[in-house]
């Protein structure tokens, strides 16, 4: 029953949800991950509970109370990696991409009579990629070449 005199012993022990509430999570995922990889100062369990399925831990209420007053990391903001996600060594994004670039002045050659037409197939043999990557690659240094042109019209 909450107000009970025994709910503010500290000495009580609080299982997994209530920890994740003074913590202010919604759930107990982030407890579980933080018991095989603990982060700075999480406090080991004071017990673990044996149900029929499973073992709970179990933490005494001041402890679990003297870690969450700790400065952590919002619950509610994701942690980001910074940049775009995925794998390292992918292509860079299409606006910082040099290959874009390097095919708009192609285009802007082809256009002044220079060179031929730039085709996909151009772009696939002279970057050894796949086609559709050649397909991003060749709208992009249009789209580039075309904003290229309308900050030399308007002087920017």
């Amino acid at each position: 029953m909450p107000g009970t005199p025994q709910d503010n012993d500290p000495t009580r022990l609080i299982p997994p949800a209530e920890f994740a509430r003074l913590l202010g999570h919604k759930d107990t995922t982030t407890l579980s991950h933080w018991l095989t990889k603990p982060p700075d100062g999480f406090p080991e369990p004071d017990s673990w509970d044996e149900l029929p399925t499973r073992r709970r831990p179990m933490w005494r209420l001041d402890r679990a109370q003297a870690y969450a007053t700790t400065t952590r990391p919002d619950p509610e903001r994701r942690r980001s990696r910074g940049g775009r996600g995925g794998a390292p060594g992918l292509a860079p994004r299409p606006d910082r991409d040099p290959r874009a670039a390097e095919v708009a002045q192609w285009i802007a050659d082809a256009d002044a009579g220079r060179r031929p037409q730039v085709t996909r197939q151009d772009i696939e043999q002279a970057y050894a990629v796949p086609d559709y990557t050649a397909r991003r690659i060749l709208t992009r240094a249009r789209t580039r070449g075309n904003q290229d042109q309308s900050e030399t019209e308007t002087g920017r």
